[in-house]
């Protein structure tokens, strides 16, 4: 069937009533603040987690156990259904207290600091690693870098996130000094960017492997 933004825009209307506190995220959200132009057939909805107390520390991990875990494909949620021709999929996030929610044309949506967050840990609900940088770029001038660092101290991921984040401020060119702070910070392992990278490349500066092709020249913008 044809799908355009007359589907799009209503489907996510009633996505956004059937779970009580959950929200748009990831693409979803990318094409709500206009990021994307094109309509995803793709909807994601964001349930948090409850609380959690006990984490490993980001000092304690171990480098074999994060080359094992990026080495294969992210399993993605089976939480799945379908409406006129858009899968939608629901994702058991983790708690962050509606961190960086808002309501954009009256649906609640992650800001855009919160979906670049979002789309950075899990880049195949951004379309990839190609499509994240993409973002990043396109978001330039309409994001606080400030915001987007502060939110990521505040869900204090196990993973050294703030690596992919300083990676891809810096790809985008970003003027923010954001950067050489996140570049200054402690990095207790190797990390990447996305699983499953085909031909890495690797950053000394932010000790990360990234995809070879993950050039700005490449990028078709």
């Amino acid at each position: 069937m044809p799908f355009s933004l007359h589907c799009y825009l209503p489907a996510t209307d009633v996505v956004a009533t059937l779970i009580p506190n959950a929200y748009l995220s990831h693409m979803s959200a990318l094409f709500l603040h206009g990021i994307i132009r094109k309509p995803p057939r793709f909807i994601y909805i964001t349930s948090e987690q409850r609380e959690k107390v006990a984490k490993t520390l980001t000092s304690e991990l171990e480098q074999d156990n994060i080359d094992n875990a990026f080495s294969k494909h992210h399993r993605q949620t089976n939480a799945k259904c379908s409406y006129k021709g858009i899968e939608i999929t629901l994702l058991n996030g983790m708690f962050t207290n509606r961190t960086g929610v808002m309501n954009l044309s009256d649906k609640p949506t992650t800001s855009l600091e919160r979906t670049l967050i979002d789309i950075t840990v899990r880049p195949s609900y951004g379309g990839g690693a190609t499509e994240v940088l993409k973002a990043f770029i396109s978001a330039k001038d309409k994001i606080d870098a400030d915001v987007l660092v502060s939110y990521l101290d505040r869900f204090d991921y196990t993973y050294p996130y703030y690596q992919s984040i300083g990676f891809y401020l810096e790809k985008a060119e970003y003027n923010t000094l954001q950067i050489p702070k996140l570049k200054k910070r402690k990095k207790f392992v190797d990390f990447y960017l996305d699983y499953a990278i085909e031909e890495p490349a690797y950053s000394k500066d932010w000790r990360l492997f990234y995809p070879k092709n993950l050039e700005k020249e490449n990028l078709n913008m």
